[in-house]
């Protein structure tokens, strides 16, 4: 069984949040664009380039949304 000491205090895990929370906010809205010479960094998933489909990879996947809603 864990002691009262081992166990964090959640008021100081709230506190530490809340103290962040303008640092997680500016990380989070802050301008992601790169230049050429400056290494990529982190983006957003809705941000990130999508990666190229062949012509016979998109025909799958539009047959098989065409079943999906078929099916639903």
């Amino acid at each position: 069984m864990s002691t009262p000491e081992e166990r964090p205090n959640p008021d100081d895990a709230l506190a530490r949040a809340r103290a962040a929370r303008k640092q997680m906010a500016a990380a989070l809205d802050g301008d992601q664009e790169h230049e050429a010479d400056e290494p990529v960094r982190w983006q957003s998933i809705w941000k990130r380039p999508r990666t190229p489909k062949s012509k016979a990879a998109k025909k799958e996947a539009l047959r098989m949304q065409r079943r999906r809603l078929q099916d639903a």
